[in-house]
C-alpha cells in the first residue's frame, strides 16, 4: 500500500469499528423562528414537516419555480423555532432564499453559522463513546431525531444522523466548544485507527452510501427526480415551490437522467465530468469518483439518461484519451452498519 492507501485504510477502519468524526466548518446553520414559521417552511419545502413534534428531524428539500433543487437539509423541530443544517457553502444563499418569500409573515431567519461547530461523528463505537462523554444515553434515537444536553458549561445538540452506512450523529456547539469537544471525542484514538477523517475517506464514505453531495451530484440545474431525492418529496401534502413540475415529471415520465453508481473495472479511476459511453453513444457524465473498499474498486456516481439507467449495464467511461471498462450500479453501493457484507469484512480484515 502507499502512504495515501494506508491512510485512506485506517481511517475507513476508524469510521466503521471505532469512532471517527469530521468537522464540517462549511455547513450553513439557520433558525427559523415567529409564529408562521411552521407554516412558511411547510409551503417552501418538498418533506411534510408538520407532524414533527420537537426533538424530531428530518432531510428535506428546498425547489424553486421550476422544481430545481436549492438545496438539501436536515432539519430540527424545537418548540418555537426550526432549525437547519445546509449543505457546505448554501447557508447565506439560503438564508437570502427565504428572506425572499417572507411578506406579511411572522417569520425571522437568522444565519448562526458563525456562532455554531457542526462535527459528525460515525463508527461502532461511536453511541458508547458520545454517551460516555456526555453522561447521556444517545443510541436510542431515531434517525435525524435530535436531543438537547449541557456539557462542560455549553449547550449542545446531538442529532442521529443517516447520511453515511457506519452509525453516525451530528453534534451541533458552540463554535468556542469545538476544540475541547473534538478532544474529548479523539481522547481514545491511535495511530491504526484516527479520529479525524480526511476529504478522500468522507469521499469513499459518501460514495459507498449513496449521499450525494452538493454541488457535485446536485445543483440548482437538476429537480429530485434527477438528483436521486424524490423519497424527500411527499406527493400528498399539497402545494409547495415547484411542486406542479416535479409532479409532472413524476406522472408523465419526463425525467431526463438518473443518478446511478459507477464501478469501473481496473486499476485507473474515472474522473468527475468524464463521458459515459454506450455504444457509439454519450449517454451521460461522471459526477464523483472514490476508491471504494468495500467492493475494492474504483467507483463513483453519474448521471445518465433515464432509458439507459439501467444497473449492471457495462459502459465505457472517457479519460484521458482512453476508455475505461464499467458497470452502472443500484445505490447505495455498500449498506449496513454492521459490516455483515462477506467481501466487505474480508476487505476490513486485510486493512
Amino acid at each position: 500500500m502507499t502512504e495515501s492507501e494506508t491512510m485512506l485504510a485506517r481511517e475507513y477502519l476508524s469510521a466503521h469499528q471505532g469512532t471517527a468524526i469530521r468537522i464540517r466548518h462549511a455547513s450553513g446553520y439557520l433558525r427559523v423562528s415567529g409564529k408562521d414559521h411552521v407554516d412558511l417552511l411547510h409551503r417552501l419545502t418538498t418533506n411534510d414537516l408538520r407532524p414533527l413534534k420537537p426533538g424530531q428531524g428530518q432531510l428535506n428539500i428546498f425547489t424553486n419555480d421550476k422544481g430545481r433543487v436549492i438545496d438539501r437539509v436536515a432539519l430540527l423541530k424545537f418548540a418555537d423555532e426550526i432549525h437547519l443544517v445546509t449543505s457546505p457553502g448554501n447557508g447565506a444563499k439560503l438564508t437570502k432564499w427565504l428572506d425572499d418569500y417572507i411578506f406579511i409573515e411572522d417569520v425571522a431567519v437568522k444565519d448562526a453559522s458563525e456562532d455554531v461547530s457542526i462535527l459528525s461523528a460515525w463508527g461502532a463505537k461511536t453511541p458508547a463513546r458520545l454517551s460516555a462523554t456526555f453522561n447521556t444515553e444517545v443510541a436510542g434515537l431515531a434517525a435525524w431525531h435530535f436531543q438537547e444536553i449541557e456539557w462542560q458549561g455549553h449547550r449542545l445538540i446531538v442529532q442521529r444522523s443517516e447520511e453515511l452506512s457506519p452509525i453516525g450523529y451530528n453534534i451541533i456547539a458552540p463554535a468556542a466548544a469545538e476544540q475541547a469537544l473534538q478532544q474529548a471525542l479523539c481522547s481514545a484514538a491511535s495511530p491504526l485507527k484516527p479520529c479525524l477523517l480526511s476529504d478522500q475517506t468522507y469521499d469513499t464514505l459518501r460514495i459507498e452510501s449513496g449521499w450525494q453531495a452538493f454541488g457535485k451530484d446536485f445543483d440548482e440545474q437538476v429537480n429530485p427526480h434527477e438528483a436521486g431525492l424524490v423519497s424527500l418529496v411527499s406527493f400528498t401534502k399539497g402545494c409547495f415551490i415547484g411542486q406542479e413540475v416535479i409532479a409532472r415529471l413524476d406522472t408523465y415520465e419526463k425525467v431526463k437522467k438518473r443518478l446511478l453508481g459507477l464501478v469501473v473495472e481496473g486499476a485507473t479511476p474515472a474522473q468527475p465530468g468524464a463521458a459515459i459511453v454506450l455504444g457509439n453513444e454519450e449517454i451521460g457524465h461522471v459526477t464523483s469518483t472514490a476508491y471504494s473498499v468495500a467492493i475494492a474498486k474504483h467507483a463513483g456516481f453519474c448521471h445518465v439518461k433515464t432509458r439507459f439507467a439501467i444497473a449492471g449495464t457495462e459502459v465505457m467511461v472517457a479519460v484521458e484519451g482512453t476508455m475505461l471498462a464499467a458497470k452502472l450500479a443500484a445505490l447505495p453501493l455498500a449498506s449496513g452498519t454492521d459490516d455483515s457484507s462477506p467481501a466487505h469484512r474480508d476487505n476490513l480484515t486485510q486493512i
